[in-house]
């Protein structure tokens, strides 16, 4: 009990006095952060995968706004609403997208002041408008629900920060009914601005009046102005606020050594509660200085990087990449329980290194701090620039890889030939073998395409080299797309066609990993056949640059073993009647002069029906797989 463990080790008349305006503001402030930091991850690795139908408006994010000349299609307004500027916006962190809506606003001038009268609508990741909810309607409750589950035990993060703690006016520990009934109390509040932003979300407001809509908001909210101001008058005046006048509790100052009178309440006479675990110790700065920082710091620090990298190489290796949404949820657990121990290792460190300080006039507790600081520090720039943009890159992969653009499969010369142009995505090899699969007369594979990611882009690779195809290049073949042209057979380029190469790269690359990427990149390009200067050098251009080598290299290093004039394959081109599958579902027809007669190659119903109705499966890499 709260009251209890107090009485333990320190003076109980440090919990005699209110806590400030300031301090609870502090503290609610620390709460809030530390959810909508929750809520925003959900919504950077939600997006994607909702295609942008699950969001989160709120929190510390960048904004980018473009003006439309139009209300797009389906966004209602009211219908005295006369907009003069209308935007598309896009809230993102560190460039990854968690929100994007389209605001419609009226914006009139009067005088030195500017009144502006707005809507809100949601858009998807395309910008089509949707109904739905942002993660933001449930940060309110959310913060609720958790004070009144922490603040029976120690408190919530923000609270212990900020030593404060919500006991019973009395001065004893708060019970779980006082508790659920001063938040009860503060949801009852809430609940009418919650509810008309549920009803605003769905509700058809093209028929209602602005001023109506308004007027409306404004009653929602009006509640919740109100008892904010009440309690800060009331907080203000170091008395207890009229929720905890409700509930018979109230907020202390749990300094520790207050100087302060003897208690003017009673304190609980329960007897003590059981001695706490080693990690209860840890956490509360209970244990010596030296234990915290070398055995809990150092040396389990360096215990879980290990067993962090083995777990990781482990699920590598039971085909990571093959399976999304497991991919996904092993990644973020990695990552919570990586900040959730970083958290637990730091709090324990400081409050020892406070406890050391007060016992003893040596610098050793001052200098632990400011390791802890700087670990802290390395952590969360580890976060924010590794694992949050794997994390986000992964959830790409499992959204279908929409910044790859669309691809699509042309069945060309009576089934002699299969087109592949568009980014290589995850799935575009299993599209490949039904192609191949009911095409047995396919003898060469045409490429054009800008690259995507290489594990795809080897299988494709090896589906042809499996199968003895050529490949042909008649305009481009960038990137990851040169290792699926390395898998032909006979390599044939037209004349004016450019192949690109480029290091590989994902989001999150160390310097590192880097180095080990482009080693295992230059050792597929021998086993390509390739020579090892040509590796090297098709490796050495920066991933936002690319190299082209010339024709006479490409024939001399063998990455080409035919080099043909544009006007062969023009001719060749003119008298084909083309077949489009592309991944949208689009099937079109596109008919020349007549070809000479060729046998017929046989798609089967239950292929092309499924090629034209769904995406492809999507696939993920392992953490260390990406684009080139």
């Amino acid at each position: 009990m709260f009251a209890e463990r107090l009485a333990t080790d320190q003076d109980l008349s440090s919990i005699t006095k209110r806590a400030g305006v300031w301090r609870r503001l502090g503290a609610l402030l620390i709460d809030m952060i530390a959810i909508a930091a929750i809520l925003q991850v959900c919504a950077l690795i939600l997006f994607p995968l909702s295609h942008g139908r699950v969001q989160f408006a709120d929190g510390i994010y960048a904004i980018s706004c473009r003006k439309l000349d139009a209300i797009p299609p389906g966004v209602a307004v009211p219908a005295d609403l006369k907009p003069n500027r209308i935007v598309d916006c896009t809230n993102s962190v560190f460039g990854l997208p968690s929100a994007r809506m389209v605001r419609v606003a009226q914006v009139t001038q009067d005088g030195p002041f500017t009144k502006e009268i707005h809507v809100d609508s949601m858009l998807d990741a395309e910008g089509t408008p949707v109904k739905g909810l942002s993660l933001g309607i449930v940060l309110l409750p959310l913060l609720l629900v958790l004070r009144a589950l922490f603040d029976t035990a120690a408190g919530t993060p923000g609270r212990r920060i900020c030593r404060i703690r919500l006991a019973r006016a009395d001065g004893g520990a708060v019970t779980n009914a006082a508790a659920w009934r001063r938040y009860g109390l503060l949801l009852l509040v809430v609940s009418p601005a919650l509810i008309w932003s549920v009803v605003l979300s769905f509700l058809d407001i093209a028929a209602l009046p602005a001023s109506l809509i308004i007027g409306l908001t404004l009653a929602s909210y009006a509640p919740l102005l109100i008892a904010g101001l009440a309690t800060w008058r009331q907080v203000y005046a170091r008395s207890d606020s009229w929720y905890d006048q409700f509930a018979a509790t109230a907020v202390y100052c749990v300094d520790r050594g207050w100087a302060s009178a003897e208690p003017s309440t009673p304190l609980s006479s329960a007897p003590l509660s059981p001695q706490p675990s080693y990690l209860a110790r840890h956490w509360r700065g209970e244990l010596s200085l030296p234990v915290s920082y070398w055995v809990n710091g150092a040396l389990l620090g360096v215990i879980a990087t290990l067993a962090t990298e083995v777990v990781t190489a482990l699920v590598a290796q039971q085909g990571f990449d093959a399976q999304p949404l497991p991919a996904l949820v092993v990644m973020c657990v990695i990552w919570l329980c990586i900040l959730l121990f970083t958290l637990w290792q730091s709090v324990g460190i400081w409050r020892s290194s406070t406890r050391y300080g007060s016992a003893d006039s040596s610098a050793w507790g001052g200098l632990a701090k400011i390791m802890v600081a700087l670990g802290v520090g390395i952590s969360a720039w580890q976060f924010f620039t590794q694992g949050l943009p794997r994390i986000a890159g992964l959830a790409e992969i499992a959204g279908g890889d929409s910044s790859l653009g669309p691809h699509q499969f042309k069945v060309l010369a009576s089934g002699e030939m299969l087109e592949f142009s568009g980014g290589i995505k995850y799935g575009t090899a299993k599209e490949l073998e039904d192609f191949l699969n009911a095409m047995s007369e396919v003898k060469t594979v045409r490429l054009d395409s800008a690259g995507g990611r290489i594990r795809e882009a080897q299988r494709m690779s090896d589906l042809i080299k499996a199968r003895g195809l050529s490949t042909l290049v008649e305009k481009q073949c960038l990137s990851a797309c040169t290792i699926v042209f390395l898998g032909g057979k006979d390599r044939i380029v037209v004349s004016d066609a450019r192949l690109g190469f480029h290091q590989p790269s994902y989001r999150g690359i160390t310097a590192a990993e880097r180095g080990r990427t482009i080693a295992i990149e230059e050792e597929r390009l021998q086993n390509l056949g390739l020579t090892r200067a040509f590796a090297e050098r098709a490796n050495m251009a920066e991933p936002s640059s690319m190299w082209f080598p010339d024709h006479a290299e490409l024939l001399r290093e063998h990455v080409a073993t035919r080099l043909v004039p544009a006007t062969a394959t023009a001719a060749a081109a003119s008298a084909t009647k083309v077949r489009t599958i592309a991944v949208d579902g689009a099937d079109s027809g596109q008919s020349a002069a007549p070809a000479p007669p060729r046998p017929t190659v046989y798609l089967p119903p239950d292929l092309v029906q499924r090629l034209q109705s769904e995406k492809p499966p999507g696939r993920f890499p392992s953490p260390m797989t990406g684009l080139k």
